[in-house]
């Protein structure tokens, strides 16, 4: 499945809205960057890149699998008292 249309729908499913192209796009370039092994998931190790969610990561992994799925993502970068991690 795309990953712009995965994300799409799991912005669609959190009820993220109004939401844009362009943060849906800004939301697929971060995850693609930080996926640097390219297997659609972020992992722990892959995630210290980004000091917020490294520093995040409990809360985000929500499932304790130790990678980040583009919904457990995308949930964390749109929260909207949290601002967007920048690297």
């Amino acid at each position: 499945m795309n990953k712009h249309l995965i994300i799409y729908s799991t912005v669609l499913v959190l009820g993220i809205a109004p939401f844009t192209v362009t943060a849906i796009e800004e939301i697929e370039k971060k995850f693609e960057i930080l996926d640097t092994d390219g297997d659609g998931r972020i992992s722990r190790s892959e995630a210290t890149a980004d000091n917020m969610l490294r520093e995040r990561w409990n809360d985000i992994d929500k499932d304790k699998d130790g990678m980040l799925t583009t919904k457990e993502f995308t949930a964390f970068a749109k929260v909207p008292d949290e601002p967007f991690p920048d690297k």
